[in-house]
């Protein structure tokens, strides 16, 4: 049996930063990096087994993908996150796994979650897609 969480995340960072131009992380942005004003981030993924067969485990893994744009206080962007959210549904609905197959991608969710700081006003979009892969 194997664990798909890091091959698709891997295949999420990679698509992801060639169609959107975009540093993509995981979870969060690394301390020694530089600020950047707009980022994605791969947020959280879960998994459960789907189709149990005597040759391989079929998985449904949901992945939420978080596009960040932070701005000076007061200001918003969401033109922007909207064309970022754009490359990210073209780029997901295009993704390939190396290893797997891709039985299915589904858009679930896309979701505002905006935040105020002292200092800034962050537009967030949140948006989950659910894969079903089958080891090759």
């Amino acid at each position: 049996m194997r664990n798909p969480n890091k091959y698709l995340r891997l295949a999420y960072i990679t698509a992801l930063e060639a169609d959107t131009g975009l540093s993509v992380y995981d979870k969060v942005i690394p301390k020694d990096l530089p600020f950047d004003t707009s980022y994605i981030l791969i947020t959280s993924q879960t998994k459960t087994r789907y189709a149990i067969s005597k040759t391989c485990y079929e998985w449904l893994v949901v992945v939420n993908t978080e596009v960040v744009c932070v701005n000076e206080k007061g200001y918003i962007s969401t033109l922007k996150v909207d064309d970022v959210e754009e490359g990210v549904l073209n780029s997901v609905q295009g993704i390939t796994v190396p290893g797997w197959s891709l039985k299915s991608k589904d858009l679930l969710d896309s979701v505002d979650a905006d935040l105020e700081t002292p200092t800034h006003t962050i537009n967030r979009r949140i948006i989950t897609h659910e894969h079903w892969l089958s080891e090759l």
